[in-house]
């Protein structure tokens, strides 16, 4: 039984007794194959503890899940978290929150498509072992003190302008951050972006198509370079 926390009533509840309240997923959780229902409930759900994505994962444009700090997030192999909507990681410097795979395999990433805009936000999490970290597909999200590494593309941007700053971006089996007609800055509202992009294994940030890379402050280093 699918079973989440309804933080208004103090009560624990199947997903499909939410109606419009903001729901915390119970400590150990399994993510559903089916997330229909997340289309029923206002405002969304909240996770916390140790979340199993098992299949591939849909937040509907519109809704939100926001994710607490500490939380432990364990993908299967192949699998994605798809964001049409909002996303929110908020950890903090002493409970980052931490993305894996569950297996032996790498899992896919966390895919934020266009229809998300501006409104998701990564912060101080740690994103390891997936096909592509984190893959942008004409969005705009915010990615501050987080650490990504070991991934085949840590980051890997398509369209879009999102914002990135004092992150960690390490040991990709490919390019640390891949640019296609996009508009990345790696230093929003100052000069000091201070992202550290070193030891990927191909370029550290490669920008083709047409893409306007603002970078301010890098340390770029480990065999690493520019390309565009």
């Amino acid at each position: 039984m699918l079973v989440y926390y309804n933080v208004d009533s103090n009560e624990f509840k199947r997903e499909s007794q939410f109606s419009s309240t903001p729901a915390e997923v119970n400590f150990i959780f399994h993510a559903p194959s089916d997330y229909s229902d997340i289309a029923s409930v206002t405002y969304g759900y909240r996770w916390f503890g140790t979340v199993y994505v098992d299949d591939d994962f849909t937040i509907p444009a519109g809704k939100r899940v926001t994710v607490n700090p500490g939380t432990a997030i364990k993908v299967s192999p192949g699998k994605k978290i798809i964001v049409n909507g909002t996303f929110e990681l908020l950890g903090t410097s002493s409970e980052p929150i931490t993305f894996d795979k569950n297996g032996s395999s790498n899992w896919y990433g966390i895919v934020i498509n266009s229809a998300s805009g501006s409104s998701s936000r990564i912060e101080y999490a740690t994103i390891k072992n997936a096909s592509y970290g984190i893959y942008i597909n004409g969005a705009s999200p915010e990615i501050y003190d987080t650490k990504i590494n070991n991934c085949t593309y840590n980051v890997y941007i398509s369209g879009g302008s999102p914002d990135l700053a004092r992150n960690t971006i390490t040991y990709a089996g490919m390019h640390g951050v891949y640019c296609t007609n996009a508009s990345p800055s790696f230093s929003p509202g100052t000069a000091y972006g201070d992202n550290v992009i070193r030891e990927n294994e191909e370029i550290g940030i490669y920008a083709i198509n047409n893409s306007s890379v603002f970078l301010g402050i890098v340390d770029l280093g480990g065999r690493n370079s520019i390309y565009g």
